[in-house]
């Protein structure tokens, strides 16, 4: 759940102490532990009185079912739900204190009426400064809407790209093969944190990676900055303006005189053995002018969020970046990366800076042993993961150690496919087939054909026309109606000559 932001406390009970604070959740258990007491002594009371027993009892019933489900699910966001659990109260009391007008506690209605106005009025007031929060939240929440339109645009682009590569799938050209970096990996590349939006892209300097408009940076950094001016006590949006800021320098870096990215700068400013923050700051201040100010702010802004919140994991991983901007002559802080295993040792994120800094030290096993939860997390670590190591081993021994299954294979496939290999081809291309005879069920259909295209499509372009056909035809015998397989199998079926059977699926596909 590293992409996600949450929108409240999976229990009813945490919620609640989350949005009322101590005494909010008091006045809850008070009032609940009065409820409770009055039940039982009516029960008690009433064993004499079966009908009004066994209806105080199936009111009983409902109410304790949804106090236990509301400790394991957030159910009081409904009005509805919450005006039902009031009813069931309401009458089983009623019913236990036999509807007597005696039995009721002789307060008069104005009484209540003024004690839940106080109490309102003081639940708002304990809350400290909450316009100013609720502004903050009104500018955090504009920030999370704006990051998601970019990325469902991003996705839409993709998902166009996926099409153009199906109309391709079946031509048989040559891969264009890119150079893949990371083949020595050096400290400058240890704190790689990818992900989708809460995750820093700014260390990744592939070619292939998707890089943000500056418009787009600039306006997402704009209502985080809005919001931190209505409510500076909010560590996430410090952290996450950190985050923007190391990326939009990266950005500009690209077409500015000095294009060096961070990871390469900082090298080059450690390798200086600068004596001082000040020598280095007029170093940098003359070799990449005020682009700087990005980095300071960054640095500045994630030793903020931890200080008001010290359990934010990709804080420690920011600073690994910018640390050297405070101490020139320290490469990689051993102490930053426990601390961040410490207080996220599930994140995946943290799992993979930690794996890729002990394969910066030689520590492949190490490495490997971090990497095997970040390798399943998603697809994203996954292409990461994957080419780092296809700059190193062959594709055999990352199916090896990670075990891909049928969804991450796909991926596997589609990096070493960059290297233009064979010997790298024919293994993921025989995985993909074993597992696709494997999966049985109805569900996994989709899957099974994709995976199996994708296998034709990188047998033929490494020209294993025979291994091709025979993915090809299985695809089609999975489902029969699928349009891709059948228009594959036609035109490799036409390209051989066999125009008969090309006809019959071409005809298939015409209709």
């Amino acid at each position: 759940f590293s992409d996600y932001e949450f929108s409240h406390a999976e229990s009813s009970y945490i919620h609640l102490a989350m949005e009322t604070g101590l005494l909010g959740f008091s006045c809850l258990a008070v009032g609940l532990l009065l409820i409770g007491l009055r039940i039982v002594t009516g029960l008690f009371r009433n064993t004499s009185h079966p009908r009004r027993f066994a209806m105080a009892a199936t009111a009983v019933a409902g109410l304790t079912g949804g106090m236990v489900h509301a400790a394991a699910d957030f159910i009081w966001y409904a009005p509805a739900i919450v005006v039902t659990t009031i009813v069931l109260i309401v009458t089983t009391l009623r019913t236990l204190s036999g509807f007597s007008v005696t039995r009721a506690i002789p307060i008069p209605r104005i009484a209540w009426l003024a004690a839940a106005g106080a109490a309102g009025f003081g639940l708002v007031t304990v809350q400290p400064e909450l316009e100013a929060r609720v502004a903050g939240e009104r500018e955090w929440n504009q920030y999370l809407l704006v990051s998601q339109q970019i990325r469902q645009e991003k996705e839409a682009d993709q998902g166009k790209t996926t099409e153009k590569d199906l109309e391709q799938i079946f031509a048989k050209t040559g891969e264009n093969s890119s150079q893949l970096p990371l083949r020595n990996v050096s400290h400058s590349t240890v704190a790689s944190t990818p992900s989708r939006e809460d995750t820093a892209h700014y260390e990744t300097t592939d070619a292939t990676r998707s890089r943000e408009s500056i418009d787009d940076l600039k306006l997402r950094m704009n209502l985080l900055i809005r919001s931190l001016q209505e409510n500076g006590h909010q560590p996430r949006v410090r952290l996450r303006l950190a985050q923007l800021c190391l990326e939009l320098f990266d950005v500009l870096q690209e077409t500015s005189d000095n294009p060096l990215p961070l990871a390469h700068l900082r090298d080059a400013a450690i390798s200086s053995q600068f004596q001082s923050e000040d020598e280095l700051a007029e170093w940098m201040n003359r070799a990449f002018g005020k682009h700087v100010r990005l980095l300071y702010m960054a640095d500045q802004l994630s030793r903020e969020s931890l200080r008001q919140c010290p359990v934010q994991g990709n804080a420690y991983l920011y600073l690994l970046e910018t640390g050297f901007l405070r101490n020139p002559k320290q490469a990689f802080d051993e102490k930053l990366v426990d601390q961040a295993l410490l207080v996220r040792g599930h994140d995946p994120r943290i799992h993979f800076a930690v794996g890729r800094h002990a394969l910066s030290l030689g520590q492949e096993q190490e490495a490997i042993e971090q990497w095997n939860a970040v390798f399943h997390a998603n697809s994203e670590y996954r292409i990461l993961i994957t080419r780092i190591m296809a700059t190193q081993v062959p594709s055999i021994f990352v199916l090896s150690q990670f075990n891909p299954n049928l969804s991450e294979i796909v991926d596997v496939l589609a990096v070493y496919q960059q290297k233009g290999n064979p010997a790298n081809i024919a293994p993921i291309v025989a995985e993909i087939e074993r597992l696709a005879e494997s999966e049985t069920t109805d569900t996994d259909v989709e899957l099974r054909i994709h995976a199996l295209m994708q296998a034709h499509a990188a047998a033929a372009t490494q020209g294993m026309n025979e291994k091709a056909e025979q993915l090809v035809r299985k695809a089609v015998s999975l489902d029969e109606s699928a349009y891709w397989p059948r228009r594959g199998l036609a035109v490799l079926l036409f390209e051989k000559g066999q125009f008969d059977e090309a006809a019959e699926h071409l005809l298939f596909c015409h209709h």
